[in-house]
């Protein structure tokens, strides 16, 4: 059987900007002492840097099935089992940032109008 024995060409390759990531169930969700289970995602393009640790999320996206390989001489073989990852098209944020919120100018004098006011908290209470 002959074998073709292939060469990276770094100059003529095109490079993708990609994230891995791992997501998992809200842990709010399970029972008792369950651990949430996890699962790998793959962004690409425009899609990274969109998210870090601690965001909560839904990731859209194609669910793949990715064969393991069996480590040995010449490459090894193919495993029987197999791995389960999302390929992400799209990404939707389940929470807004802080810093994403925008106050308008009415707003914020609405806020200022409590200033000094002394029965705040009670009116925050009742409210």
């Amino acid at each position: 059987m002959a074998r073709t024995r292939f060469r990276l060409l770094a100059e003529r390759s095109t490079y993708v900007d990609s994230q891995r990531i791992e997501i998992q169930e809200s842990p709010e969700t399970l029972r008792g002492g369950a651990h949430p289970q996890g699962l790998p995602v793959l962004f690409t393009e425009d899609l990274t840097g969109r998210v870090i640790p601690g965001n909560r999320i839904v990731a859209n996206g194609i669910l793949k099935s990715l064969q393991r390989n069996l480590p040995g001489r010449g490459g090894g073989g193919r495993a029987t089992t197999f791995d389960l990852s999302i390929l992400a098209n799209s990404i939707e944020s389940k929470q807004v940032d802080y810093a994403e919120i925008e106050i308008t100018e009415e707003e914020e004098r609405f806020f200022q109008s409590f200033r000094g006011d002394p029965t705040i908290v009670d009116k925050i209470v009742l409210s």
